[in-house]
């Protein structure tokens, strides 16, 4: 999907049943560590991104969040997403 596209209700539901599925098989990051994580951007002592729960490295595609690149991500205060 292109950036400028709306995502279609299908493709909102494939999302949300692939993330669950990578729930149930205890592919995920723990909400604490993720808060953690993103309230340490910005700062002079920014965190290591947070890793899965079952300790493994996931590649693209469906590669989780802590593996995505975060070169994008804002690195000022007043950038941080509100919490």
């Amino acid at each position: 999907m292109a950036c400028h596209e709306s995502p279609t209700r299908e493709s909102l539901l494939a999302e949300m049943r692939e993330a669950d599925r990578q729930v149930e098989c205890g592919h995920f990051i723990k909400h604490e560590d993720m808060k953690v994580w993103l309230l340490s951007w910005g700062t002079g002592h920014e965190l290591p991104s947070p890793k899965c729960v079952c300790g493994e490295a996931h590649d693209a595609p469906g590669r989780l969040l802590a593996d995505a690149d975060t070169s994008q991500r804002p690195t000022t205060k007043d950038e941080r997403p509100k919490t």
